[in-house]
């Protein structure tokens, strides 16, 4: 898009006298054009779409926004992309994936020994004991996995890292307490 001096150049303007209407005349035609090269531009690189509330609804959203200093679309469109990326926290993939592998151990010497029982037909009280306790490590296991916490710091790390406006909303959210 061209600039007002190169408009106002092009139109003949600035080689000859011109007296303030005219030159105040020319500037609202730029803008006009400007305005609406700006517009299809925009309209090009986004999607607009409309969404009706009720006054309840709008009223109700519109608390919302000025509690985090939003508009009522920046907010809908935040909270929309919120859900719809809802992430639970999990322990980590390097905790997880020993997990898999100490459930397979466990559950292949699992068949091992069901098998040794149905080969020898014999049932011992060591095998029920074996199995008894296997089946109590994997369940510690599993709920020291599940249950330990997450380090606070590195889970605020990733998530800054991943989605920076996280960051400005821990911000606000600090800012607000600590005035409390």
């Amino acid at each position: 898009m061209e600039s007002l001096y190169q408009y106002l150049h092009r139109i003949g303007l600035l080689e000859q006298e011109t007296s303030p209407e005219e030159l105040a005349q020319a500037k609202r035609e730029y803008r006009k054009t400007y305005q609406r090269a700006y517009q299809k531009i925009y309209r090009d690189a986004n999607i607009r779409k409309d969404i009706y509330f009720t006054p309840t609804e709008h009223k109700q959203l519109s608390k919302i926004a000025q509690k985090y200093h939003l508009s009522v679309p920046g907010l809908c469109k935040q909270l929309t992309f919120a859900y719809l990326k809802t992430q639970f926290v999990l322990p980590d993939d390097q905790q997880v994936r020993g997990l898999e592998l100490y459930l397979r151990g466990v559950t292949n010497n699992h068949n091992q020994l069901i098998r040794y029982i149905h080969q020898k037909k014999d049932l011992k009280i060591s095998d029920i004991e074996n199995l008894n306790e296997r089946v109590n490590a994997m369940e510690t296991k599993v709920s020291q996995a599940l249950r330990s916490p997450i380090n606070l710091q590195e889970y605020l790390e990733n998530e800054i890292q991943q989605k920076p406006e996280t960051l400005s909303l821990l911000q606000y959210l600090l800012e607000t307490h600590s005035k409390q």
